[in-house]
């Protein structure tokens, strides 16, 4: 397993985009002076005044040095969201720890790549493909977002363009709870995998979002066939106290 020592520093708030009602992207400005090195797929901690942590995952890729890319949703009745989303100020300092976790693109591995997102589940998945399509990787991968409505696809322009740009990406979203008009899939996300899938014990596949999803995408996937050496995930879990889950 490849390692990155985490570090502490502070990071100044360059960018506020209100994405959606309750989606946020936020851009911090690294120090001229930091060199972080991450895996695309990592996380960080937010360290607040009173010492407790809250962790988001990092949404851009490696190369991209100079800043770091967060997907926050606001979380009902989450008072560290509702800070960022109402009252933190542009400019504002934060303190960071980085990187962190085991969620990261095996590169050296032949298999096909299957990324399984819900939510804001799709913010280390965005990163981890934008280092892939950077460094040259041709193996097929096909992304799966899944989401309750169209709107809640907040970059949905994005994997599309995706597409476009490389021959070897596939990218299909999946709404549980579809307008009258949507022409996609429907359904649970980890169960459309699994029908385009079916031998999927061939594959790897990487899972980002709800603790729900993960947990039935887990138990269905090695049900048939895949094995936890080809199984990755990170769960996104409402962060009550230090060092503990992500915060969607």
């Amino acid at each position: 397993m490849q390692t990155t020592k985490p570090r502490r520093f502070f990071a100044q708030v360059a960018q506020m985009q209100r994405i959606t009602d309750d989606i946020m992207r936020l851009c911090l400005k690294l120090p001229e002076d930091l060199n972080l090195q991450f895996f695309a797929g990592q996380y960080l901690d937010i360290i607040t005044d009173d010492g407790q942590h809250r962790s988001f995952s990092i949404a851009n890729a490696p190369h991209e040095s100079d800043h770091i890319e967060l997907h926050i949703r606001h979380v009902e009745g989450g008072e560290y969201t509702h800070y960022l989303f109402y009252d933190m100020p542009l400019t504002t300092e934060l303190e960071l720890e980085a990187p962190l976790g085991t969620f990261y693109l095996r590169e050296n591995s032949a298999r096909p790549i299957i990324l399984m997102g819900g939510g804001t589940g799709f913010a280390p998945l965005k990163g981890i493909l934008e280092h892939a399509f950077h460094i040259g990787v041709t193996r097929p991968m096909h992304l799966f977002w899944g989401a309750r409505k169209h709107q809640d696809l907040y970059l949905d322009e994005q994997p599309r363009e995706w597409v476009e740009q490389h021959s070897h990406f596939r990218y299909t979203p999946v709404l549980s709870e579809p307008h009258s008009d949507w022409q996609g899939e429907t359904g649970y996300v980890h169960q459309v995998v699994l029908a385009h899938y079916p031998e999927i014990q061939q594959s790897e596949v990487y899972m980002s979002g709800p603790p729900k999803m993960i947990d039935s995408g887990r138990e269905l996937f090695l049900k048939h066939g895949l094995t936890m050496d080809y199984l990755y995930s990170d769960a996104f879990e409402f962060n009550s106290h230090p060092g503990i889950g992500l915060e969607e």
